[in-house]
């Protein structure tokens, strides 16, 4: 019993020597954005409006989901949309570096 009451009275001093700091929330400006989505229709009308973005490319992946690539043919900036199955439409990455491609 003695031995009980002396193991607790220790782990609660080592307890209190050292507290575990928790990592702060990120602000929500650091967090990553929320991917943009919208009915496919809608996507490739805002991509294509003004001629800004032009379809490039489009695959397939091994689980089946389907990508297209859409290239500003001005900025060289580029865009790569996944499409779902209902037809939604999200952005899934962009970028810039596609200058070593349009090159060719």
């Amino acid at each position: 019993m003695i031995y009980r009451i002396f193991t607790c009275v220790a782990l609660l001093a080592l307890a209190g020597c050292e507290t575990v700091q928790l990592p702060a929330a990120q602000p929500a400006s650091s967090q990553a954005p929320k991917p943009v989505c919208d009915k496919l229709d809608n996507m490739l009308h805002k991509l294509s409006k003004d001629a800004s973005y032009a379809y490039t490319a489009d695959a397939i992946d091994k689980r089946e989901g389907v990508h297209m690539w859409f290239v500003n043919p001005k900025t060289h900036m580029w865009k790569q949309i996944r499409v779902y199955n209902n037809l939604r439409a999200c952005v899934e990455n962009e970028g810039s570096d596609w200058h070593w491609a349009i090159n060719r």
